[in-house]
């Protein structure tokens, strides 16, 4: 791939209402880009293409028991198989009927019934999960939304969590709540969004050597990039 990348240009021979919330994601060596076509239309549409090492056609992802506005879909490779982390409570995982024909067709896990967990609140997808292996086998890390509502006001924050993908999936750790800093929980003075209070609102993690790189937004206003240890937010050593 040579020069940027226009997702907008990548997408226009769809002629789609609109390109939103772009995602970067990796399977395998490979780097694609997943995207989806906001509240433009209903049910809307969540497309990936392939950008790194060579330009896939843009893939359509569906899922006949999906909502009728999704956005976040966290694809993986396990066992050479592409899997989507559909759901985060209940904790729902697919599987790609065959990723390599004209779109990905998502299916119900067999053996991976949807769990519920009560101890945890409503959390959404956030970006892309991260793979790795550890001695007990496969773990997943996923940054997590979680809302908080006040006088009908939304507040988002981040939490980090582990999932073990060794035999049935499990949530098995949740960090704290994560904020940019105290002061931007109290929100912007602009507000594009007069229901919004405040968000911290993460789009990218990439992990590596026990460092874990977050890049999010602040009150859709600013943006950051962070870097701690994985375990100082909230995920287990997996060595």
């Amino acid at each position: 791939m040579e020069g940027p990348a226009d997702l907008g240009a990548d997408f226009a021979s769809l002629n789609l209402p609109a390109v939103s919330d772009p995602k970067l994601f990796t399977l395998g060596d490979e780097v694609w880009a997943a995207i989806n076509t906001g509240h433009f239309e209903t049910p809307n549409r969540i497309f990936v293409k392939r950008i790194y090492p060579h330009a896939s056609r843009p893939i359509e992802c569906r899922f006949d028991r999906r909502g009728a506005i999704e956005k976040n879909w966290g694809f993986f490779l396990l066992n050479d198989e592409l899997f989507c982390l559909y759901m985060l409570n209940p904790l729902t995982i697919l599987r790609c009927v065959d990723r390599h024909a004209e779109h990905w067709e998502f299916v119900a896990h067999p053996d991976w019934a949807p769990l519920h967990n009560r101890k945890l609140p409503s959390l959404t997808i956030g970006p892309q999960p991260i793979v790795t292996d550890s001695a007990s086998g496969p773990i997943m890390h996923v940054i997590a939304h979680q809302r908080f509502v006040l006088l009908r006001k939304r507040t988002y924050l981040g939490r980090a969590l582990g999932i073990t993908l060794s035999g049935t999936p499990q949530i098995t750790s949740v960090g704290p709540l994560l904020a940019h800093s105290p002061v931007s929980m109290l929100g912007s003075r602009i507000r594009h969004n007069r229901n919004l209070i405040s968000c911290t609102y993460f789009s990218g993690l990439r992990i590596s050597e026990g460092r874990a790189l977050l890049s999010y937004g602040i009150n859709d206003t600013d943006f950051n990039l962070a870097e701690t240890s994985y375990e100082d937010i909230g995920f287990k050593k997996t060595t």
